[in-house]
């Protein structure tokens, strides 16, 4: 449970440039296309949380530039530091990559055109690639060598992960008018990805990447042993409460506010 060391790297098992360098030359695109949007629209584009046009390019960053660095970042650390291959890595790459990126365009372009065709093709998209991209996540997880406690941050990130698209998706459907939408589960979708997915994510990679590269002391165990199951917990009760309303407001505002301590913490 040490800190790792560069020697304790499973680099024979990095997968080939190609298969993270797709996804990182993608975001830019993404993160370009966002910017014209703000350059054309200007502030109509950041007055109204609602509004389609705000909607398009806030899945043009989260899905079409941080998601897109993520996964690519995912399938390169899966192997080295979990020590578990991906099995044909620039196939399954491949088609992660197509889907998350024909699905991110279909959304946006079907949140600014309003268009319910669209919206449905998108979540299928989406869907697809984001069940391949965790499904072959899940079984390097369950087959990694290394017991450091990234494995379990990971995990517990790829299951918010799961929470997070499977949300996104009835929000997806919902706003076409499909099935009823509820608007508390907005609020849920981003608290799933922005601290579950993508905080979880980062602090477990940390764990490893921050000692080695930087040459510090380990982060405190009972911290790396804690912190990511503890924060997967109290978003767990803060969502129940959010969106169920079985659980008290107190409660639910202590887990969050919990949470939030928690990520201080971190960060000092």
């Amino acid at each position: 449970m040490a800190g790792m060391s560069a020697a304790a790297l499973s680099l024979e098992q990095a997968p080939p440039l190609s298969v993270p360098l797709r996804f990182f030359l993608t975001a830019p695109v993404f993160g370009g296309a966002a910017a014209l949007i703000l350059i054309i629209y200007g502030g109509d584009a950041l007055t109204n949380r609602w509004a389609p046009i705000t909607l398009g390019l806030t899945h043009l960053l989260t899905l079409g530039f941080l998601a897109m660095v993520m996964i690519g970042a995912v399938q390169q650390l899966l192997p080295v530091l979990v020590g578990s291959s991906v099995p044909r890595a620039k196939r399954v790459s491949q088609i992660i990559h197509l889907l998350i990126t024909l699905g991110t365009l279909t959304l946006v372009v079907g949140f600014v055109g309003g268009d319910k065709r669209l919206m449905h093709g998108a979540a299928a998209l989406l869907g697809s690639g984001f069940l391949v991209f965790v499904g072959v996540t899940a079984h390097g997880l369950l087959r990694a060598r290394s017991g450091h406690f990234t494995v379990t941050a990971m995990a517990l990130s790829i299951v918010a992960l799961t929470f997070t698209v499977g949300l996104g998706l009835y929000l997806a459907i919902g706003y076409t008018g499909a099935i009823p939408l509820v608007r508390e589960f907005i609020d849920l979708h981003l608290g799933w990805g922005l601290i579950g997915w993508v905080v979880l994510l980062i602090v477990g990679v940390a764990y490893q990447v921050v000692p080695m590269f930087q040459i510090t002391p380990d982060y405190p165990r009972p911290l790396m042993r804690f912190l990511t199951p503890g924060l997967f917990l109290l978003l767990g009760i803060w969502s129940v409460g959010r969106g169920t309303q079985t659980v008290p407001d107190l409660l639910s505002g202590v887990a969050a506010g919990v949470v939030a301590a928690g990520l201080l913490l971190f960060a000092l």
